[in-house]
C-alpha cells in the first residue's frame, strides 16, 4: 500500500523548514546537558541531509533553499572513503551558505594510522570555514592540529568546543606531547570547553573567559592548575580522575593545607562521575564555593570510612556551599544512617536525585520505612528536616518490615509534605515530585491508590514502580 503525502505536501513551506531543522538538529544541544552522551551518539548524522533530500522533489526543493538544514555537519573519516568524506564535508559548507556551523569530526577507526599522514585538503577546508564554527567536536591527531595552527585560522564564533585526542596520541608520555595551542589566540567568544584524555598543562586555552568545562581523564593536580586560571566557572564536571596510587588521605597531601582555598566565586553546578571518595573531598576541600547550588557525584566505586558523609558535610560547609539539588548516582556507601543524616544537614536541598548501584556483592539498600517516618515528622522545634524540598527521586534497594505499613506510611508522609498542618508548625514547601523505582515486589491496596490518585489530581507527580509494575 502506498502512502498517501498528499496532506504531507499542502503544508507551507516554512512549515516543512522547521520538521526538518528538527530532524537535522545539531547536536550542540548536548553540550548544555549533564549526563555523558556518548561521544558516537550523532555518529552518523552526516547522511541525514543527503537522505532526506532523496524523499522526494518537493523535500529536494526545500533542502536545496535552505541554508540553515546544512549548518550541522558531521563528518566519520575513513581510510577507503576519505575522498567522499571531504567531497560531503565541502558539500556542507557550499550549501550552508553564511550559516554557523557544528561539526564533528570522528573515525570510523581511530587506531588506522592517522596521525602519520595529513590530509592537506580538508586542513584547508577547516582553516576557511574556522570563522563561521559555532560548535565543534572533535578527535584531531597531534600533527593535524599543528597544521592547522599553522594556517593562522581565527574562530570568531566559537562558542563550544569539545576536543580530545585519537588513540595513538593518547598514549603518548606527557614529556613527549607536544602543546595544544589552536584555541589559546583565536577564540574570544569561546565559554563552553569539553576535554578528554588531555595533559592540561599542555592545553593553551582562553581559560579566563570559560563558564563551562568538563574534562575527562585528568590528574588531581591538574585539576588545581586549571581552576586556578578559571575564576568565572558556572559548572565544572570531572569525569574520572586518574588513580593516585596508596596513598589517598588529604593530610598526606603536601602543602596543600597550608594553600588557600581556590575562590570559584560563580560555580554554581558542580559534577564529578567516576571519582573516588578521597579525591572528591580532597577537591572540596581545596575550593571556595559560595555560589554551589547543584552538586552531583556520580559512580565511585570506593566506599570510604563509616563517617564519610560527616566528613563531607563539614568540607561542604567550610567552602561555603549552599546546595539546593543533590544528585548520588552509583556511590557505594557504608551506612544508610549517614546517608540520611547527610541529606538533613542541608536544609536548603529543594531536589534529591538517588541512583544506588546494583551489585549482588555489596547490596546498597534504603530504608525506606525509617527514611519515610523521619521525613514526614517534625523535629523539636517543630522543624520538618528537608523543609524546602520539592522533588525526590529514589532508584535502588530499599527495605521495609512491613509491606502494609510502609503503604500507608508512604501515603502520610506526601499527604503531610503536600499539605503541612498549619497548627504551630514550620512551614514546609509543598512537594511536587515524587519518583519511587524499586526491584522489590510489593503494591498498594484499592484503598491505599485512591488516596495516591487524589494526591495526583491536587498537583503533585508520583511514579512508584516496584518490580516493573507501575501503581498509577
Amino acid at each position: 500500500m502506498m502512502l498517501n503525502t498528499n496532506g504531507i505536501l499542502k503544508l507551507p513551506a516554512e512549515l516543512h523548514v522547521e520538521i526538518l531543522k528538527a530532524v537535522c538538529r545539531p547536536w550542540w544541544d548536548t553540550f548544555h546537558r549533564t549526563d555523558w552522551a556518548t561521544d558516537m551518539e550523532h555518529k552518523y548524522d552526516l547522511a541525514i541531509p543527503f537522505t532526506l533530500r532523496a524523499v522526494c522533489r518537493h523535500w529536494r526543493d526545500i533542502l536545496m533553499s535552505s541554508a540553515v538544514l546544512w549548518s550541522n555537519i558531521t563528518i566519520v573519516l575513513s581510510t577507503t572513503t576519505l575522498d567522499n568524506n571531504i567531497t560531503a564535508f565541502e558539500t556542507h559548507l557550499e550549501r550552508s551558505g553564511k550559516c554557523l556551523l557544528t561539526i564533528k569530526l570522528a573515525f570510523e577507526n581511530d587506531d588506522d594510522g592517522w596521525p602519520q599522514s595529513i590530509p592537506n585538503r580538508l586542513i584547508q577546508l577547516f582553516a576557511s570555514s574556522a570563522c563561521r564554527w559555532r560548535a565543534i567536536d572533535m578527535a584531531l591527531p597531534e600533527s593535524w592540529s599543528s597544521a592547522l595552527s599553522k594556517l593562522g585560522p581565527v574562530f570568531r564564533n566559537l562558542k563550544a568546543a569539545r576536543v580530545r585526542p585519537v588513540d595513538d596520541d593518547a598514549t603518548i608520555e606527557h614529556a613527549e606531547s607536544t602543546p595544544y595551542d589552536l584555541f589559546e589566540h583565536t577564540t574570544p567568544v569561546l565559554q563552553d570547553l569539553h576535554t578528554s584524555d588531555y595533559y592540561l598543562r599542555m592545553v593553551q586555552a582562553p581559560w579566563e573567559q570559560l563558564t563551562r568545562l568538563s574534562i575527562r581523564g585528568i590528574d588531581i593536580n591538574e585539576c588545581f592548575h586549571v581552576l586556578e586560571k578559571t575564576p568565572n566557572l558556572a559548572c565544572f564536571m570531572v569525569r574520572s580522575i586518574w588513580e593516585r596510587g596508596e596513598d589517598n588521605e588529604i593530610h598526606t597531601r603536601k602543602g596543600l593545607r597550608e594553600e588557600k582555598p581556590i575562590p570559584l566565586l560563580y560555580l554554581r553546578t558542580l559534577i564529578l562521575a567516576n571519582c573516588d571518595w578521597p579525591d572528591i573531598m580532597l577537591l572540596i576541600f581545596s575550593l571556595y564555593l559560595p555560589s554551589l547550588k547543584n552538586l552531583q557525584l556520580k559512580s565511585s566505586g570506593w566506599q570510604g570510612s563509616k563517617h564519610v558523609y560527616t566528613y563531607f558535610q563539614t568540607l561542604l560547609a567550610n567552602a561555603g556551599a549552599e546546595i539546593t539539588r543533590f544528585v548520588l548516582q552509583d556511590h557505594y556507601y557504608t551506612s544508610e544512617a549517614d546517608l540520611q543524616e547527610f541529606l538533613w544537614s542541608m536544609p536548603l536541598l529543594q531536589s534529591v536525585d538517588i541512583h544506588l548501584p546494583e551489585s549482588h556483592h555489596s547490596p546498597q539498600e534504603l530504608p525506606m520505612q525509617d527514611f519515610l517516618h523521619a521525613y514526614a515528622s517534625s523535629q523539636p522545634g517543630n522543624a520538618y528536616p528537608l523543609p524546602n524540598l520539592e522533588e525526590f527521586s529514589f532508584k535502588g534497594g530499599i527495605t521495609f518490615k512491613n509491606e502494609t505499613d510502609i503503604c500507608q506510611l508512604l501515603v502520610e508522609a506526601l499527604t503531610a509534605r503536600r499539605t503541612p498542618s498549619s497548627s504551630g508548625q514550620e512551614q514546609v514547601k509543598p512537594l511536587r515530585s515524587f519518583i519511587l523505582e524499586t526491584d522489590k515486589e510489593f503494591q498498594p491496596s484499592i484503598e491505599v491508590k485512591r488516596k495516591l490518585e487524589r494526591l495526583v489530581a491536587d498537583g503533585l507527580h508520583i511514579q512508584i514502580i516496584c518490580a516493573g509494575k507501575s501503581w498509577l
